[in-house]
């Protein structure tokens, strides 16, 4: 197949993905309005039908204010955020132009997922 075909199935698949997800959003809304229990804001809470048990799991996003949690200055045994170590990628990329070895001993490289972004050509009048 030539690439603005492929290009253009991509498209029409992708739209359908996005129609069906949000049918699929809706018929999940649907089913969690029949849950007795609407109050609770985390947990699991099952519920059955002739055919098919439901479990509904519901979940809290949380996010934390660095600066104020630590001008609290809690002691060790009342510290609840764990600071895990992440890559600095600009310093890795300088460390790894000077000193290779550096980073070859202590950073694994694996590829991650490609994404594809297809955009629409506007031609002159049109």
């Amino acid at each position: 197949m030539k690439l603005d075909e492929l290009c253009k199935k991509a498209i029409l698949l992708k739209q359908s993905i996005d129609a069906t997800k949000k049918e699929l959003d809706s018929v999940n809304l649907e089913i969690e309005s029949g849950f007795p229990e609407q109050n609770i804001k985390e947990g699991a809470m099952h519920v059955s039908g002739d055919l098919y048990k439901v479990t509904l799991t519901k979940k809290l996003n949380r996010s934390i204010d660095i600066e104020a949690y630590q001008s609290l200055d809690l002691p060790e045994n009342a510290q609840f955020v764990d600071f895990k170590p992440s890559i600095n990628l600009k310093r890795m990329r300088a460390v790894e132009q000077l000193e290779p070895s550096i980073v070859e001993a202590c950073v694994t490289v694996k590829p991650a997922k490609s994404t594809i972004k297809i955009e629409e050509v506007k031609k002159n009048g049109n």
